[in-house]
């Protein structure tokens, strides 16, 4: 179960970060709306990955969706090579993915995947950091220190409770 931990850990730190990438490169209403399909990727990726049943009313529900973004976000940037679209997509997917990977790691108490998710996504984030930037981005004072505990406890403490309404 350690792959769908890591693919979690990777799913659930990808998301912002694809998110954040997209804002860079198209307006927040094209990314915001082609981030919010995610619900229609959770519903084609529980098909294929958990066999989750297919209906008509299912099937519909995710034209709408598709449809909806369409005519509200700019259908011109959709089809093209746009970079923040590509990255909202990707951040949907990403999103998608993480509810795939802790339904997957659902007979698992919600304390240890909650606990061993956040410690792989703080490993990855460090070695990805410390890939990109080659000198400390911010001072390392008690304050910085602490504002970032702080945050942290608040990401930890938001994860546990996502893994405990899952259970």
């Amino acid at each position: 179960e350690l792959f769908f931990l890591f693919l979690n850990a990777l799913f659930s730190m990808g998301t912002p970060v694809l998110f954040v990438l997209a804002l860079s490169y198209t307006s927040l209403t094209n990314v915001y709306f082609i981030h919010y399909t995610m619900p229609a990727w959770v519903f084609i990726l529980a098909a294929i990955f958990l066999g989750e049943s297919i209906n008509t009313k299912k099937i519909a529900a995710v034209g709408a969706t598709v449809a909806g973004i369409f005519f509200i976000s700019s259908p011109s940037q959709i089809f093209s090579a746009n970079p923040g679209v590509i990255f909202a997509f990707l951040s949907a997917l990403s999103f998608a993915g993480d509810i795939i990977t802790a339904r997957e790691l659902k007979n698992y108490s919600y304390h240890a995947v909650s606990i061993y998710s956040n410690a792989l996504q703080l490993l990855l984030f460090s070695v990805v950091s410390l890939a990109i930037f080659n000198k400390p981005v911010i001072d390392i004072s008690l304050i910085n220190v602490g504002f970032l505990a702080l945050v942290g406890a608040f990401l930890g403490l938001a994860s546990y409770l996502y893994y405990y309404s899952l259970q």
